[in-house]
């Protein structure tokens, strides 16, 4: 259980946090589309990669890290798990 001072602290942080991320929306600042999507090696950087799922192959299953764009200049890549049997990923 937290104490009350830890409650302010947490409610504190996640005040701003939610100012900062609409700080960045503003600015145009938006996150890689990830999990789900097909893999893009100018969006995506592959860290693992999974064989055993029903997903189509070169499917994002996972999201290690969020990437993000600022219009169309890629920021920083998302880290993601693909469906593949490996040609061209990581791991």
């Amino acid at each position: 259980a937290e104490s009350e001072g830890e409650q302010k602290i947490n409610q504190s942080y996640q005040t701003l946090y939610r100012q900062f991320v609409d700080f960045m929306r503003a600015l145009g600042v938006e996150a890689v589309p990830g999990v789900g999507q097909p893999f893009d090696p100018l969006y995506h950087e592959a860290i693992t990669q999974q064989e055993d799922t029903e997903a189509p192959d070169g499917t994002v299953l996972e999201e290690f890290r969020k990437g993000f764009m600022l219009g169309e200049k890629l920021l920083r890549p998302a880290m993601v798990k693909v469906r593949g049997s490996g040609a061209g990923c990581g791991g």
